[in-house]
């Protein structure tokens, strides 16, 4: 199975992200739950972010036991 649609999908989300942070402190909410949730989700996340392509490249290889292994070794 392919997952070049799930990658590009996340990888637009990560961009709608970006905007939204630079709009949040172009208009001065940059001291905002809101922001402070979104700088979480797109700086502090990694990860989560990095299991998530293990977990895709696992998919797409078929190979889920081998790729998990690293991902006990990120943590």
């Amino acid at each position: 199975m392919k997952t070049k649609s799930t990658i590009k999908l996340i990888s637009r989300y990560e961009a709608t992200l970006v905007d939204v942070i630079r709009w949040l402190d172009e208009n001065k909410h940059s001291n905002t739950y809101i922001r402070d949730t979104v700088d979480r989700m797109l700086n502090h996340e990694k990860y989560l972010k990095k299991e998530a392509e293990l977990e895709l490249k696992s998919h797409e290889l078929g190979n889920t036991e081998g790729l998990w292994k690293q991902v006990k070794h990120l943590k």
